[in-house]
């Protein structure tokens, strides 16, 4: 009897080591972050103390200099975590990669009588993420759009920097996001989708059961990769108004 795994049980093996590599680098990143802003504390606190004792002959004094030493040493450490979290992970201008995939979108089949473009008041943003993987999910995320635009009708990229200290939905932390928006002013998506729209085999209205091409990702998928690279996404429709995916992910910081 022939016990090989097939292919598509590799695929499915590899698809789980790289979640399992992903999520580890979330966490690593994050703590990294939240344990690096503690020891900035200790470190200023340890430091005020110190120059405050003035009997530098005393206990207090030995004690405290052993608390300063220690955190300049955390400090290493946390700096060691954070460069795992962000591996080998190329780094990409939101301007050049957002450009690159409205060229995609006009020079595809699907795309090439579409009327879509792209706004951006940050230029200089960058990100570190899994370029052809995001690069997937939005293109069909665009495809998806695409499908339910009137005759007329447009799809709108922009992006900013944004704080997510001031976001107030769950697991962001604060930092700096840089927030994707894709608007199209095809029909709203029915209220009765949006709660279910990203789970595996929901059935999206919007997408013609005749269609050849599909939107090449499923939704869900999409999700999967975005927050594979430590972002979020969600959908605003309502109808007489325009619908939004809206994207965060975090700006790479070189520090």
């Amino acid at each position: 009897m022939d016990n090989k795994p097939s292919y598509e049980e590799l695929e499915k093996r590899l698809n789980r080591l790289e979640v399992q590599h992903n999520q580890t680098k979330h966490v690593f990143a994050g703590f990294s972050h939240d344990f690096n802003n503690l020891i900035t504390h200790l470190l200023g606190y340890t430091g005020l103390l110190l120059s405050e004792i003035k009997d530098e002959s005393g206990n207090l004094k030995e004690y405290s200099d052993n608390i300063h030493d220690s955190s300049k040493r955390l400090v290493e450490l946390v700096k060691k975590m954070g460069n795992f979290s962000k591996s080998d992970t190329p780094i990409y201008l939101v301007k050049d990669f957002l450009e690159d995939l409205v060229k995609g979108v006009k020079n595809s089949n699907i795309g090439k009588n579409t009327n879509i473009s792209y706004d951006s008041s940050s230029d200089s943003t960058s990100i570190q993420v899994d370029k052809t993987k995001l690069y997937d999910a939005l293109f069909s995320l665009c495809v998806y759009s695409i499908h339910s635009l009137p005759p007329q009708g447009e799809i709108k990229l922009r992006s900013e920097l944004v704080d997510g200290s001031k976001i107030s939905f769950p697991d962001f932390k604060k930092i700096p996001y840089v927030l994707i928006e894709l608007e199209d002013n095809g029909p709203n998506i029915p209220e009765y989708i949006l709660p279910v729209i990203f789970e595996p085999f929901a059935k999206i209205d919007r997408i013609p059961s005749d269609d050849s091409e599909g939107s090449r990702l499923a939704l869900s998928t999409c999700k999967s990769i975005i927050e594979n690279n430590m972002g979020h996404i969600f959908v605003e429709s309502e109808k007489g108004k325009n619908t939004k995916f809206v994207i965060y992910l975090p700006e790479h910081n070189p520090e």
